[in-house]
């Protein structure tokens, strides 16, 4: 296979002119083209063990850094001309190192820094990799709010603000599946906001736990996503057809449930009559999905992919894909089932030049699935 990008798919143009219900009363049409690229990655290889869970873009959509945990290595990514630019290896030991721990998540600041979770600690690093600043997250480093007894606060699916000024992450109790809230965090003062909520409380009802002989267990548990957009922090997960909005300036929690003519509003849970673990995920599997929102600078909109299996044998799913868009103010704009026949799990990595791109493997080599959407009203 040609390491070079490829254009793999013929361009596919739909226009669909359906009118959305419970959304804005005018007609929208949506047309979209799909392709599909593959990075040439020089005869190197690529790390795409976590199928690139811990990867950051900088600010002007140019470049995509992915963590090499087990080489220590940054992977550096061009996006215009699709191609591995270098790869810089970075310290885990002594005064720049990021720490031996599994790296949880990272993310790029708008200035360019680097940041690198563990499971307790972000520690931010100039683009030449040189440490900035190291914040602990530990119950007794916090000024203002205390963290209850027992409760972590989930550095691995949380986020940064785009000036690197804010965390947040839900704030949970682990061994109990209890989520409590949203912690907030001001990484310039050390101050710690609690914000308690029971509206993710359905999450709980979703957990499928293993118990193995030695007495030791697993959790299958659904995802969320934490994201600071303007003055406001969306929260969402993957269970169900609604958004958490924080609102940074009036310090107020508010809930927006949406509606699907295509999937269910929330995954049900039937998976979790099964006894064996196997079956109960990929019977997961066959629910409904809602992936994460991101907004679209070119369109002003937010784009949300969801997937539901209309059938219910899990060796053959029968997949409908659905593009869902949101206005800036997160009011639902149009859903369109998408005229597709993929398997892969349906998360928008990011967005450049109005295009969506999902990762994809292709034979060990990193690709991405790019649908470019025009919304338009009659």
């Amino acid at each position: 296979m040609k390491k070079l990008a490829l254009l793999l798919w013929l361009t596919l143009i739909f226009s669909c002119g359906g009118v959305s219900t419970s959304e804005k009363s005018q007609k929208v049409r949506i047309s979209y083209s799909i392709d599909t690229v593959v990075i040439d990655s020089k005869e190197d290889f690529l790390f795409l063990k976590h199928d690139l869970s811990t990867f950051g873009i900088s600010k002007d959509k140019r470049f995509l850094f992915n963590i090499d945990e087990l080489g220590s290595r940054l992977e550096v990514i061009d996006l215009d001309s699709l191609i591995l630019k270098e790869k810089i290896p970075f310290e885990r030991e002594g005064p720049n190192g990021v720490g031996p721990e599994h790296i949880a998540n990272f993310q790029v600041l708008d200035n360019g820094n680097f940041c690198f979770f563990n499971i307790h600690k972000i520690t931010v690093f100039s683009p030449d990799l040189k440490k900035v600043s190291s914040h602990y997250f530990y119950p007794e480093v916090f000024e203002n709010d205390t963290l209850p007894y027992g409760s972590e606060i989930d550095l691995m699916r949380g986020r940064i603000n785009g000036t690197g000024s804010r965390f947040a992450g839900l704030n949970f109790i682990f061994f109990e599946n209890e989520i409590l809230g949203i912690a907030l965090v001001d990484l310039e003062k050390n101050e710690l906001k609690l914000i308690p909520t029971d509206k993710l409380d359905y999450l709980k009802e979703l957990i499928y736990t293993t118990v193995y002989e030695n007495g030791s267990k697993i959790h299958q548990i659904e995802g969320n996503y934490v994201d600071f957009f303007e003055d406001k922090l969306l929260l969402t997960t993957t269970a169900k057809n609604e958004v958490l909005i924080y609102d940074l300036e009036k310090d107020s929690l508010k809930s927006k449930s949406f509606h699907s003519k295509f999937t269910a509003d929330i995954k049900k849970g039937n998976f979790k009559a099964e006894t064996n673990s196997d079956l109960a995920s990929r019977k997961r599997e066959l629910e409904v999905y809602y992936g994460r929102l991101i907004f679209d600078e070119s369109n002003g909109v937010f784009w949300r992919y969801s997937r539901e299996s209309k059938s219910s044998n899990s060796n053959s799913p029968d997949f409908e894909y659905v593009l869902t868009a949101f206005d800036k103010d997160l009011n639902q704009v149009h859903e369109e089932k998408l005229e597709v026949d993929w398997t892969h799990v349906p998360l928008i990595k990011f967005i450049k030049d109005g295009m969506l791109y999902t990762y994809l493997n292709i034979e060990d080599e990193l690709a991405f699935l790019r649908l470019k959407p025009t919304l338009n009203e009659n």
